[in-house]
Protein backbone atom coordinates (compact mmCIF):
# COMPACT_ATOMS: atom_id res chain seq x y z
CA UNK A 1 0.00 0.00 0.00
CA UNK A 2 1.19 3.34 -0.67
CA UNK A 3 1.95 5.38 2.23
CA UNK A 4 0.84 9.69 1.63
CA UNK A 5 3.31 11.69 3.60
CA UNK A 6 1.26 12.78 6.47
CA UNK A 7 2.56 10.25 8.98
CA UNK A 8 -0.32 7.96 9.43
CA UNK A 9 1.90 5.03 10.17
CA UNK A 10 -0.62 1.80 9.03
CA UNK A 11 1.15 -2.19 8.60
CA UNK A 12 2.14 -3.34 5.47
CA UNK A 13 -1.04 -5.45 5.26
CA UNK A 14 -4.31 -5.40 7.53
CA UNK A 15 -6.19 -8.57 8.64
CA UNK A 16 -9.41 -8.93 9.47
CA UNK A 17 -9.93 -8.96 13.20
CA UNK A 18 -6.06 -7.09 13.35
CA UNK A 19 -5.85 -4.22 15.54
CA UNK A 20 -2.75 -1.72 15.01
CA UNK A 21 -2.02 1.69 16.36
CA UNK A 22 -1.62 5.43 15.14
CA UNK A 23 -0.16 8.42 16.72
CA UNK A 24 -2.20 11.68 16.03
CA UNK A 25 0.54 14.11 14.52
CA UNK A 26 -0.12 18.14 14.64
CA UNK A 27 0.22 18.00 10.96
CA UNK A 28 -3.36 16.55 10.40
CA UNK A 29 -5.04 18.59 13.17
CA UNK A 30 -7.37 21.36 12.69
CA UNK A 31 -8.06 24.70 14.88
CA UNK A 32 -8.25 23.93 18.48
CA UNK A 33 -5.72 20.84 18.38
CA UNK A 34 -8.89 18.32 17.11
CA UNK A 35 -8.09 15.51 14.15
CA UNK A 36 -9.56 17.28 11.26
CA UNK A 37 -12.92 14.30 10.37
CA UNK A 38 -11.24 13.79 6.42
CA UNK A 39 -8.06 12.73 7.60
CA UNK A 40 -9.90 10.31 9.86
CA UNK A 41 -12.40 9.01 7.02
CA UNK A 42 -8.70 8.96 4.62
CA UNK A 43 -7.18 6.73 7.09
CA UNK A 44 -10.14 4.61 7.37
CA UNK A 45 -9.93 4.14 3.69
CA UNK A 46 -6.74 2.89 3.10
CA UNK A 47 -6.89 0.86 6.04
CA UNK A 48 -10.09 -1.34 4.55
CA UNK A 49 -8.13 -1.05 0.86
CA UNK A 50 -5.04 -2.66 2.48
CA UNK A 51 -7.33 -5.32 3.92
CA UNK A 52 -9.23 -5.77 1.27
CA UNK A 53 -7.35 -5.31 -1.90
CA UNK A 54 -10.18 -3.39 -3.54
CA UNK A 55 -11.46 0.21 -3.91
CA UNK A 56 -13.46 2.18 -1.43
CA UNK A 57 -16.69 2.76 -2.80
CA UNK A 58 -18.79 3.90 0.28
CA UNK A 59 -18.12 5.05 3.55
CA UNK A 60 -20.32 5.49 6.00
CA UNK A 61 -18.68 7.37 9.36
CA UNK A 62 -19.59 7.87 13.23
CA UNK A 63 -17.29 10.54 15.10
CA UNK A 64 -18.00 9.77 18.56
CA UNK A 65 -15.55 11.72 20.37
CA UNK A 66 -12.58 13.79 20.03
CA UNK A 67 -9.62 12.70 19.13
CA UNK A 68 -6.23 15.43 19.26
CA UNK A 69 -2.74 15.76 19.12
CA UNK A 70 -0.76 13.19 20.40
CA UNK A 71 -3.52 10.78 20.87
CA UNK A 72 -2.73 7.11 20.77
CA UNK A 73 -6.10 5.93 18.19
CA UNK A 74 -6.13 2.26 18.68
CA UNK A 75 -8.05 0.82 15.57
CA UNK A 76 -9.82 -2.52 14.84
CA UNK A 77 -10.85 -3.76 11.44
CA UNK A 78 -13.46 -6.80 10.90
CA UNK A 79 -15.17 -8.18 8.00
CA UNK A 80 -18.88 -8.35 7.69
CA UNK A 81 -18.35 -10.20 3.67
CA UNK A 82 -15.57 -10.95 1.83
CA UNK A 83 -15.78 -11.18 -1.93
CA UNK A 84 -14.01 -11.21 -5.63
CA UNK A 85 -15.57 -7.65 -6.48
CA UNK A 86 -17.53 -6.62 -3.44
CA UNK A 87 -16.63 -7.02 0.12
CA UNK A 88 -18.11 -4.84 3.25
CA UNK A 89 -15.82 -4.00 6.53
CA UNK A 90 -16.42 -2.36 9.70
CA UNK A 91 -13.93 -0.34 11.64
CA UNK A 92 -14.23 0.61 15.39
CA UNK A 93 -11.18 3.03 16.90
CA UNK A 94 -10.54 4.24 20.36
CA UNK A 95 -8.73 6.33 22.33
CA UNK A 96 -8.02 5.01 26.01
CA UNK A 97 -10.50 2.81 25.46
CA UNK A 98 -12.58 5.23 25.06
CA UNK A 99 -14.90 4.87 21.52
CA UNK A 100 -13.35 7.64 19.17
CA UNK A 101 -14.62 6.89 15.60
CA UNK A 102 -16.64 3.96 13.99
CA UNK A 103 -17.53 2.94 10.50
CA UNK A 104 -18.45 0.74 7.86
CA UNK A 105 -17.32 0.52 4.42
CA UNK A 106 -17.97 -0.90 0.85
CA UNK A 107 -15.32 -1.87 -1.27
CA UNK A 108 -15.41 -3.15 -4.88
CA UNK A 109 -13.89 -2.76 -8.14
CA UNK A 110 -11.63 0.46 -9.07
CA UNK A 111 -13.90 2.95 -10.06
CA UNK A 112 -13.60 4.55 -13.61
CA UNK A 113 -12.24 8.21 -14.08
CA UNK A 114 -15.54 9.41 -16.72
CA UNK A 115 -17.71 9.27 -12.91
CA UNK A 116 -21.55 7.56 -13.35
CA UNK A 117 -22.47 9.31 -16.33
CA UNK A 118 -19.65 8.55 -18.66
CA UNK A 119 -17.47 10.76 -20.41
CA UNK A 120 -18.08 14.72 -20.05
CA UNK A 121 -17.99 14.57 -24.08
CA UNK A 122 -17.96 11.74 -26.40
CA UNK A 123 -17.92 11.89 -29.80
CA UNK A 124 -21.09 10.98 -32.25
CA UNK A 125 -23.36 11.03 -28.93
CA UNK A 126 -26.01 13.87 -27.24
CA UNK A 127 -24.54 16.57 -24.68
CA UNK A 128 -25.21 15.51 -21.64
CA UNK A 129 -28.64 17.09 -19.48
CA UNK A 130 -27.87 19.76 -17.37
CA UNK A 131 -27.86 18.09 -14.12
CA UNK A 132 -25.19 15.90 -14.92
CA UNK A 133 -22.59 18.95 -15.69
CA UNK A 134 -20.62 20.55 -13.17
CA UNK A 135 -21.15 24.12 -11.72
CA UNK A 136 -19.13 26.67 -13.99
CA UNK A 137 -15.95 27.82 -12.66
CA UNK A 138 -12.51 29.48 -13.31
CA UNK A 139 -9.88 27.66 -13.21
CA UNK A 140 -8.21 26.56 -10.23
CA UNK A 141 -5.22 28.59 -10.43
CA UNK A 142 -7.11 31.76 -11.36
CA UNK A 143 -8.68 31.46 -7.64
CA UNK A 144 -7.50 32.67 -4.57
CA UNK A 145 -7.11 30.63 -1.39
CA UNK A 146 -9.96 30.04 0.75
CA UNK A 147 -9.52 32.14 4.39
CA UNK A 148 -9.29 30.52 8.21
CA UNK A 149 -10.27 31.89 11.32
CA UNK A 150 -7.31 30.27 12.48
CA UNK A 151 -4.52 29.14 10.27
CA UNK A 152 -1.89 27.31 12.60
CA UNK A 153 1.18 26.64 10.69
CA UNK A 154 2.32 22.88 10.43
CA UNK A 155 -1.47 22.10 10.83
CA UNK A 156 -3.93 20.45 8.62
CA UNK A 157 -4.11 23.23 6.67
CA UNK A 158 -0.94 22.98 5.06
CA UNK A 159 -1.57 19.43 3.75
CA UNK A 160 -4.49 21.00 1.59
CA UNK A 161 -4.87 23.38 -0.53
CA UNK A 162 -7.94 24.95 -0.97
CA UNK A 163 -9.23 28.39 -3.80
CA UNK A 164 -12.15 30.18 -3.62
CA UNK A 165 -14.50 29.57 -7.22
CA UNK A 166 -17.37 31.48 -5.85
CA UNK A 167 -17.11 34.92 -3.29
CA UNK A 168 -16.30 33.44 0.18
CA UNK A 169 -20.04 33.51 2.00
CA UNK A 170 -20.90 35.55 4.90
CA UNK A 171 -23.87 35.21 7.46
CA UNK A 172 -26.57 36.99 5.61
CA UNK A 173 -25.20 38.04 2.88
CA UNK A 174 -26.09 36.47 -0.54
CA UNK A 175 -26.66 32.85 -1.25
CA UNK A 176 -24.47 32.14 2.09
CA UNK A 177 -25.46 28.18 2.07
CA UNK A 178 -23.42 27.54 -1.20
CA UNK A 179 -19.93 27.53 -2.15
CA UNK A 180 -17.72 26.45 -4.49
CA UNK A 181 -14.29 25.50 -3.74
CA UNK A 182 -10.90 23.93 -5.82
CA UNK A 183 -8.83 21.68 -3.61
CA UNK A 184 -6.16 19.64 -3.54
CA UNK A 185 -4.67 16.97 -0.93
CA UNK A 186 -0.66 17.68 -0.83
CA UNK A 187 0.22 14.76 1.42
CA UNK A 188 -0.27 12.15 -1.09
CA UNK A 189 -2.64 8.63 -0.37
CA UNK A 190 -4.97 6.76 -2.88
CA UNK A 191 -7.30 8.84 -4.68
CA UNK A 192 -10.21 7.30 -2.83
CA UNK A 193 -8.16 8.58 0.39
CA UNK A 194 -8.59 12.19 -0.70
CA UNK A 195 -11.42 12.61 -1.51
CA UNK A 196 -12.48 11.41 1.77
CA UNK A 197 -10.16 14.18 3.00
CA UNK A 198 -12.01 16.85 0.63
CA UNK A 199 -15.74 15.99 1.60
CA UNK A 200 -15.00 17.64 4.83
CA UNK A 201 -16.12 21.14 4.53
CA UNK A 202 -19.69 21.50 5.14
CA UNK A 203 -18.42 22.69 8.36
CA UNK A 204 -16.62 25.18 6.79
CA UNK A 205 -19.76 26.64 5.04
CA UNK A 206 -21.42 26.23 8.26
CA UNK A 207 -19.12 29.00 10.47
CA UNK A 208 -19.30 31.43 7.39
CA UNK A 209 -23.18 31.03 6.53
CA UNK A 210 -24.89 30.69 9.76
CA UNK A 211 -24.70 33.84 12.55
CA UNK A 212 -23.23 33.42 15.90
CA UNK A 213 -21.67 29.47 15.19
CA UNK A 214 -18.90 29.18 17.27
CA UNK A 215 -18.51 25.30 16.25
CA UNK A 216 -19.30 23.06 13.78
CA UNK A 217 -18.58 19.69 14.74
CA UNK A 218 -19.48 16.63 12.75
CA UNK A 219 -20.81 13.89 13.89
CA UNK A 220 -21.76 11.77 11.64
CA UNK A 221 -20.39 11.34 7.35
CA UNK A 222 -21.20 9.45 4.04
CA UNK A 223 -18.83 9.53 1.48
CA UNK A 224 -19.93 7.48 -2.38
CA UNK A 225 -16.98 7.25 -4.71
CA UNK A 226 -18.46 7.49 -8.18
CA UNK A 227 -15.04 8.12 -10.15
CA UNK A 228 -11.71 9.01 -10.26
CA UNK A 229 -10.74 12.35 -10.14
CA UNK A 230 -7.30 11.42 -12.91
CA UNK A 231 -5.87 14.54 -11.54
CA UNK A 232 -4.50 16.62 -8.28
CA UNK A 233 -7.67 19.55 -8.83
CA UNK A 234 -11.28 18.65 -7.54
CA UNK A 235 -13.99 21.07 -7.59
CA UNK A 236 -15.91 21.08 -4.34
CA UNK A 237 -19.54 22.14 -4.65
CA UNK A 238 -20.46 22.69 -1.28
CA UNK A 239 -24.04 23.14 -0.03
CA UNK A 240 -26.33 23.37 3.17
CA UNK A 241 -29.26 21.46 3.19
CA UNK A 242 -31.30 21.79 6.12
CA UNK A 243 -30.87 23.02 9.52
CA UNK A 244 -32.49 23.80 13.45
CA UNK A 245 -31.03 24.95 16.54
CA UNK A 246 -28.52 22.24 17.36
CA UNK A 247 -27.69 20.26 13.75
CA UNK A 248 -26.88 21.89 10.02
CA UNK A 249 -27.08 19.27 7.41
CA UNK A 250 -25.11 19.79 4.02
CA UNK A 251 -23.91 17.68 1.25
CA UNK A 252 -20.36 18.05 -1.29
CA UNK A 253 -20.35 16.94 -5.04
CA UNK A 254 -16.77 16.55 -6.39
CA UNK A 255 -16.43 16.82 -9.73
CA UNK A 256 -12.82 16.32 -11.70
CA UNK A 257 -10.91 18.53 -13.78
CA UNK A 258 -12.61 16.98 -16.49
CA UNK A 259 -16.26 17.61 -15.71
CA UNK A 260 -17.15 13.82 -14.06
CA UNK A 261 -19.33 13.41 -10.65
CA UNK A 262 -16.26 11.38 -8.87
CA UNK A 263 -17.58 11.98 -5.48
CA UNK A 264 -20.63 12.20 -3.55
CA UNK A 265 -21.07 13.10 0.38
CA UNK A 266 -22.82 14.48 3.29
CA UNK A 267 -22.45 15.30 6.93
CA UNK A 268 -23.98 15.94 9.69
CA UNK A 269 -22.70 18.58 11.94
CA UNK A 270 -23.49 19.75 15.54
CA UNK A 271 -23.32 23.28 16.22
CA UNK A 272 -22.40 25.32 19.06
CA UNK A 273 -22.86 28.96 19.21
CA UNK A 274 -21.08 31.72 20.76
CA UNK A 275 -21.61 32.10 24.56
CA UNK A 276 -23.21 28.64 24.76
CA UNK A 277 -22.27 26.82 27.56
CA UNK A 278 -20.13 23.51 26.29
CA UNK A 279 -22.04 21.38 28.97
Amino acid sequence: MTQPPAPWLLPVKIRTGCSFAVEVPEALCAEGGLLFGGWTMALAIEAAQSWSGLTVRALSAQFLAPVTIGDRLEVVLTSSREGRRVSHGIMHAAVGGVPAFAAQVVLGSRASGDGPSGPATAPGTAARPAWQLPPPAPPPEDCPPRTYRNRIPGSVADTIDVRLASPEPEPGVGAGGHSLLWARVLAGGSAPARLGVLSDHVPYLIVRSLPGVRHATSVSADLRVTGDPAGDWVLLDVELAAADDDFCVGRVRQWSQAGDLVALSDQTVSLRYIGQSSA
